[in-house]
């Protein structure tokens, strides 16, 4: 659920959507997806727990990949992306996230594969979201 509230952010957010519209992917994006677009993962998530057990907090690590034609638009589609949760907290798509926080951010290119000359170039951003789940129940 977390990640259709990540989703769902990014594309209500004007500016994120004036560059990509919709086109936000999970972990990867189609070969014929048309730049600029932005995939999203999850890296890991840890369970905070409390004296009395499971807290239903959970605190996960998210990573953005905001891809462009240029490095520049790589860079201003990753501070659109950036600025989009800064101070995010709220119930999105039915996820009570109580925070968001940049880890971490670098470049990484990928090299074309096929012989040609174009470059896709990609910024990557690092996130962490807290956020509340309920406990699973196992039937």
């Amino acid at each position: 659920m977390v990640e259709k509230a990540i989703r769902t952010v990014l594309i209500n957010n004007s500016v994120v959507n004036g560059i990509v519209s919709t086109r936000v992917y999970s972990e990867m994006a189609p070969q014929s997806a048309a730049l600029p677009y932005i995939t999203t993962q999850c890296i890991s998530t840890i369970p905070v727990s409390s004296l009395g057990g499971f807290s239903g907090l959970m605190k996960a690590r998210w990573q953005i990949d905001c891809y462009a034609s240029t490095k520049d638009g790589a860079v201003v589609l990753a501070n659109a992306v950036r600025l989009a949760f800064v101070d995010y907290v709220g119930v999105t798509s039915g996820v009570d996230v109580r925070s968001v926080y940049l880890l971490n951010q670098f470049d990484a290119s990928v090299e074309p594969i096929d012989g040609g000359q174009i470059m896709i170039r990609r910024k990557a951003l690092d996130f962490s979201v807290s956020y509340y789940e309920e406990q699973p129940v196992v039937s």
